[in-house]
Formats: structure tokens, C-alpha cells, sequence
């Protein structure tokens, strides 16, 4: 079941992958999944007579169908749901089966085909380990080379050269025995390194725990796995292999329910700098302070976090005088813009993509925001390093894009603001909130020239297109974060991030402040927001929702 909880896991701010030890169990939960179902399709179809072979083919046909559907619309469904994985199980099943058929008629493979087909593989298989990164929508096409590989030198058969001298050499052969010990270890150890190190792992601890799970793989396997395997009375070692499954069940089910799963040893820090981490209160902030945006046309179409729909204004009433328009880089700058300027109604609108007017997930809030003559301001934010990164390799794109919607918006009567960006940090706030844990000290700091790296690009873009229009103003968010030398995640005791990227209840307040004084131009805005002769909004007319 692991891939599916890890699936139920996904999203925008799920944990980074490093942080989860146990992830790569998501592997062992779809091909259980695939050994349960296999043998009962295989004696469903065998008993109607029909071709396994073809069986075979047809469903991985199907499955390999669902795997490129979903890599481009929902990659987490790609990857871990068995039905878009299940074609390269369904591979090596297409070779037992052509085997099995063709039992001890089969022909030997030729010296030379065999020696083709086994170095093929072994480029293939190096290629998706040389060219294939984490960046890239996985598995998708992608996937064919690693898998294509493996079965291309499994079917080259034990004559084959590379399979007779290099894949046969002692230390190879030995890697294999301690391979399935040594995939339960490796991973966990990484993780752990990743996780007391709040992000940051050099390359000597990483040598460390990768030596120290080759160990602990080749003990698991000479006294736990050989003995299990070789141990006479099976019914004694299945009996307590289920025993000890059963309680190490419980003690998870018991742990989850009473949400105590904690090692007391290491989580006994110091705290440096007080404020949360995570999302639950950043939200839970949001609920109980502000209200469901309206249109509820736009509210419907909003990204959902935990049965919250993501999309807030600061006021009940329908009329609105600022929209927040952009990504998770929005939201995290709406409840400290909003009550850094009490006189309006701020909402915030928010889509997965890039707040362009060409963006078609931004089509409708667009459309909206332009054609509402209540709105006169418009803040633009988002994401932009990770995303510019993802969709542009074109600068004069990518000013055109950004000059297009600036217009668009200055046409309709409004005055446009464009944020550059918070600080990408290299490591976890955690570093930045506690010292002590297992030794770590204390940093809230990295260097500046790393956020200028990353927003060079997007901000001399964005003066560009200042330059040319007197419609946009700058928000230069990142200034507020850093000097000339470093940013910091924290002020005077106080930590300003959730995660590497994302400002908490603190810092927004921290960062709406600012904006607030440094643009007195936003609350110029609330005061001609009018209908005729009445004001739409005076005073502060928010109160809790709970």
C-alpha cells in the first residue's frame, strides 16, 4: 500500500522526496499489487483458452497508454499508481512467457546477437542513468530506456559476453546477492543524513551512509535473509515473520492514531527562532481570518489544499478594490497584504501556472479581475525562478509575455504591481528554528548571490518592461529578505519561512508591512475605488470565521 499512500501524499507542498525515508518502498507496493492480480489473470485467461502471450502484450499496451496519459496531466499518478507501471513488470512477464513457450526448443541466441543485444541494453540502461534527472516528467517515455535495457540483457542470455565476464565477475555477482538488503538500507540512511542535516548533506556523509548500508545490507543478508531461507520447519519462520509483521503494525496503527510517532532523543532541540513550520497553520490562519473569495466561479476552479479551497479576500463583501493574482507565491504574501492594508478588500487568486494573460489556467481570473471596474489594483507573483525556468528559454518570450499582460491589464483601467520573489534556501527552516539536534548548529543565513542568480534573468526583464509602461510598479519582495552579502529566513527571533520557500503567518505579516510602506500607492488605490459617489469599502469589516 505504500505507493498509494505516498500518492494520497502528493502534491504542491508535499514533503521533499529526500526527507521521506521510507519512499522507496513505493516500488515493493506495485509489484505485490502486480503478483496478486498476475496469477489470477493468468489462470482466468489460461481457463478461456486465450494466448497469454498476447494477453501480455495487450495489457501492457494499455498500462504503458496509462503511464504517458498521466505523465503530462498528473505525474504523481504516473508513478505511482499500478495501473501506469504495471507494462514494465509486464515486460519481464512477456519474457518468461516467450521462454516458457518456447521451453527447451527455443534456439540459442547467436555469439553476436547475444553480445549486440546485451551491450545495447547496457547503454540504454546507462543513458537513463547519465541524461535522465528529477527535473524531467517521469516515467512517461522516459522509463522505456532503463526498462528496455534490463530485459534486453536478461534475454541475451548467459552467453553473451558482457553478461558472462562483467555481469558474472565476483564483486558484481556479490552486489547481487546483498541487492535487495541493500535497497531497503540505502535509502532510509540518505534520507535520515538529509533530515538531521536540515537539508544540507555534504559528499563525505553521504559516502558515510552509503558505505555504512552496503554493511549493514551484507549482515541483513547473512543473518537474517540466508538463515530465513535455509531454516528447516517453514511453518515455525512463516508463524513468526507474521507475528513480528503484526506487531510492527500495531505499533505504526498506534502511533499514526495518537499522531505521536516521534524519536524523543532527537527531537529534543533548541528552539532559536520561534514560528511554525509546515502548512496546517498557515491555512488554518487563513480559514479562521478571512473569508471564501467570490466570484464562486472562480472559488470552484481554485486548487484544493486538504478540502480547502485556495482562494481568499479579506472582507465579505462582494466588491473588491486589489486582486492577488498568481501561485503559492501569492497566497503566502495575502494575509500579511491584507492586514498591512485594513481599509480594503485584498483577494487573492491563485492557478498551478505562470499569471500571464496567455496562461490558460489563469484564462478566467483574467477575464474577471479585467472586467471588474471595482478592482484597480492588480499584484502579480509568483513562483518565477522555478517556473520561468520550466516554460522559457526564450528572454524576448518571455518580456513579450509579461508586457502583453501588463497591457492588457493597464487598458482595463488598472494599476499593475510585479513582485520579484523570496529566497529559494538550500536547506529546511528547521535549521534556521532549532539548534542541537544530533550536534547540528543553528543557520538561518545563505548567500546572497544565489537568489541573485536565480531572479537575474526575471528582474532586468521585469525593468524592462517597467521601463516601457508607467502602468507597472516593482515590489522588489527579495530586498526585503537580504543585504548585499546574505538572506536570512529569520528577523530579531522570529522564523519567516514554512519551508525552503514559502513565507509562514510570520512572515507574511513581516513582508506585508513593508510593501505596505514602501508602496503607499496600494492604499492610494482603495481610496478611488468607488461607484459613483460611495466608497465601497472603509474601516476593517473583517472578522473570524470560527
Amino acid at each position: 500500500m505504500s505507493n498509494l499512500i505516498l500518492w494520497s501524499e502528493s502534491g504542491y507542498f508535499d514533503n521533499n522526496s529526500d526527507t521521506k525515508p521510507l519512499l522507496h518502498l513505493w516500488s515493493l507496493g506495485i509489484e505485490e499489487q502486480f503478483y496478486i492480480i498476475w496469477p489470477a489473470l493468468i489462470l482466468f485467461f489460461r481457463f478461456k483458452n486465450v494466448n497469454i502471450s498476447f494477453v501480455v502484450a495487450v495489457l501492457a499496451l494499455i498500462s504503458f497508454a496509462f503511464n504517458i496519459f498521466y505523465v503530462s496531466k498528473d505525474a504523481p499518478s504516473a508513478f505511482y499508481t499500478p495501473q501506469a507501471r504495471f507494462w514494465e513488470l509486464l515486460i519481464g512477464s512477456a519474457l518468461a512467457s516467450y521462454t516458457s513457450a518456447a521451453g527447451t526448443h527455443r534456439p540459442e541466441m547467436g555469439v553476436i546477437s547475444g553480445n549486440f543485444l546485451s551491450c545495447a541494453g547496457g547503454l540504454l540502461i546507462a543513458a537513463a542513468v547519465l541524461l535522465i534527472d528529477k527535473d524531467q516528467r517521469f516515467p512517461g517515455w522516459l522509463a522505456i530506456a532503463p526498462t528496455a535495457g534490463a530485459a534486453m540483457i536478461i534475454a541475451a542470455g548467459a552467453n553473451a559476453w558482457p553478461n558472462r565476464t562483467i555481469l558474472s565477475s565476483p564483486i558484481l555477482v556479490w552486489f547481487g546477492l546483498i541487492s535487495f538488503p541493500l535497497y531497503l538500507w540505502h535509502w532510509p540512511l540518505l534520507s535520515f543524513s538529509r533530515i538531521f542535516q536540515s537539508g544540507e548533506v555534504s559528499q563525505q556523509l553521504r559516502l558515510v551512509a552509503v558505505l555504512v548500508s552496503i554493511l549493514l545490507a551484507w549482515l541483513t543478508y547473512r543473518l537474517v535473509e540466508t538463515p530465513i531461507r535455509l531454516a528447516a520447519g517453514g511453518k515455525c519462520v512463516t508463524a513468526v515473520l507474521l507475528s513480528l509483521m503484526v506487531c510492527a503494525g500495531w505499533v505504526g496503527w498506534n502511533a499514526y492514531t495518537k499522531d505521536d510517532f516521534r524519536l524523543h532523543v532527537i527531537e529534543t532541540p533548541k528552539v532559536v527562532n520561534a514560528g511554525d513550520i509546515g502548512n496546517e497553520r498557515f491555512f488554518d490562519y487563513l480559514q479562521d481570518n478571512f473569508f471564501p473569495c467570490t466570484p464562486i466561479e472562480l472559488r470552484r476552479e481554485s486548487d484544493i489544499w486538504h478540502g480547502i479551497p485556495r482562494c481568499f479576500q479579506s472582507a465579505p463583501t462582494p466588491e473588491k478594490q486589489i486582486a492577488l493574482v498568481g501561485d503559492s507565491h501569492a497566497e503566502h504574501l495575502f494575509p500579511g497584504l491584507a492586514e498591512a492594508l485594513p481599509g480594503s478588500n485584498l483577494a487573492v487568486y491563485g492557478q498551478g501556472g505562470i499569471p500571464f494573460a496567455n496562461d490558460k489556467e489563469f484564462e478566467h481570473i483574467f477575464s474577471y479581475v479585467a472586467s471588474d471596474e471595482n478592482i484597480s489594483a492588480v499584484i502579480l507573483s509568483a513562483h518565477w525562478n522555478a517556473k520561468l525556468a520550466a516554460r522559457y528559454d526564450d528572454a524576448a518570450k518571455l518580456e513579450s509575455d509579461l508586457l502583453e499582460t501588463v497591457r492588457y491589464l493597464a487598458a482595463a483601467g488598472k494599476r499593475i504591481y510585479v513582485t520579484d520573489d523570496v529566497p529559494n534556501f538550500s536547506f529546511d527552516p528547521h535549521k534556521c528554528k532549532y539548534a542541537g539536534r544530533l550536534g547540528q548548529t543553528n543557520n538561518c543565513s545563505q548567500n546572497a548571490e544565489l537568489t541573485n542568480s536565480q531572479l537575474r534573468l526575471f528582474r532586468s526583464i521585469l525593468q524592462s518592461v517597467a521601463a516601457k509602461t508607467t502602468a507597472v510598479e516593482i515590489i522588489p519582495i527579495a530586498g526585503l529578505l537580504c543585504d548585499e552579502t546574505e538572506c536570512s529566513m529569520a528577523r530579531d527571533g522570529v522564523l519567516l519561512f514554512r519551508d525552503f520557500h514559502h513565507l509562514n503567518i510570520d512572515g507574511s505579516k513581516h513582508i506585508g508591512k513593508l510593501i505596505a510602506r514602501d508602496h503607499p500607492s496600494l492604499a492610494d488605490q482603495i481610496e478611488r475605488s468607488v461607484v459613483g459617489d460611495r466608497v465601497l469599502v472603509r474601516g476593517d469589516s473583517r472578522r473570524p470565521r470560527r
